[in-house]
This record gives structure tokens, sequence and C-alpha cells, in this order.
């Protein structure tokens, strides 16, 4: 398994770590030819986009606990019915063999492969046999939720947080264009020494 994973990481992140390299590349060789034109594409690409507006919409609670408890019976046979009809598709679809096969032709390897199969196998059991036992409670007894309800329900506010991190910081920017000629070389130096690096792996 930790080999299987280590080889999605390793097939996941080399290319975006070349494509990351390659623009830092072109970047500092830009810096170092038309400095004017890279700083007002800076100026351009550091614009700041304020989210407060969108984070009052997401930072608010939105409860359908009424409309559960009002067709608690149909909420609870419809989490029955997801919960013992999923596994029959699960088996239904050929089990991990099958699924393994799938993804054999997608993955690059079948160890990797067998382990995401696995994975996936063992989540859809849990979530089968978890809304099946919510929808049996939903449906004869949905009051022993409330506790669990109320316990999930807790409003944790980020706004606090969000507004802090909603704040323009130029001074790196500002640091670098003092100096754009020594940060450029050592931007060249950095993605030319990078490219050699990963350009040798497999």
């Amino acid at each position: 398994m930790n080999q299987a994973y280590a080889q999605l990481l390793y097939h996941v992140l080399v290319p975006f770590l070349k494509i990351g390299t390659l623009f830092s590349l072109a970047v500092g060789i830009g810096i170092l030819l038309a400095p004017l034109r890279m700083e007002k594409a800076n100026v351009w690409f550091s614009r700041w986009i304020s989210t407060v507006h969108w984070q009052q919409h997401i930072n608010r609670p939105r409860k359908i606990e009424r409309w559960v408890y009002r067709r608690h019976r149909i909420a609870g046979l419809a989490a029955l019915a997801f919960g013992l009809a999923f596994p029959f598709v699960m088996i239904a679809s050929g089990g991990i063999a099958a699924w393994t096969g799938a993804w054999s032709q997608v993955l690059p390897s079948h160890e990797m492969a067998a382990w995401l199969s696995e994975s996936l196998w063992w989540i859809g059991w849990l979530g089968s046999a978890l809304s099946a036992a919510i929808g049996l409670v939903l449906f004869f007894r949905p009051s022993a939720l409330r506790e669990l309800e109320t316990w999930a329900n807790r409003w944790i506010d980020l706004d606090r947080y969000a507004r802090k991190l909603d704040i323009a910081h130029y001074d790196l920017d500002r640091f670098l264009w003092r100096h754009q000629r020594l940060a450029a070389v050592f931007v060249v130096a950095c993605s030319l020494y990078n490219l050699a690096a990963l350009w040798r792996l497999p």
C-alpha cells in the first residue's frame, strides 16, 4: 500500500514540479530581459480580489432538520435503501478484482490500482453500513439522533480568521523589485538546477 501510494504521488507531483520550474525559469529570464513588462504583469497578477462577500454567504448555517424530521420516514427509507442497495451494486460490478483491472488501465501500476480498489471497496461498505443504520434510526426513532445532531451542527465561525487573511501583503514584491536583477539570477539558477534534477528522474 505504501509503495502504491508513493507511486501515485510521484506520477502526480513530478509533472507539476516540472511545469512550475519551467514557469519560474521563464519568469526569471523575463525579469532579466524585460523588467518593465514583467513589473506591469506583476501588478496585474497581484491585484487583490476580496472574498469577504463570498464568505458572508458561505459562513452562514443552513438547517434542513425541520424538513427531515417532518418527513423522517421518507428520509429513513431513502438512507436505508441506499445502504442496502450500494453493496449489491459493488458486488454486481465484479468486486475488487474487476475494479483493479479497470483502474489498471488508467493508473501506472497494478499495485496502485489494487490499493485504490481495496480502499474504495472498504469505504463503500463502511458508508453503506452507516447509511443503513442512520436510515433505521430515522425511520423508527429520529429523536435518538438529536444529541448526535446537536454535536455535528456546532457552528464554527471562521469570519474572524478569514478577515485577517483577506489583506494584501506586498512587502515581498517591493523587496524583490528593489533587487530585481539579483532575484532574477537567483530564480534562473534555482530553476536550472531543479530542471536538471527533475529530468534525471525516470
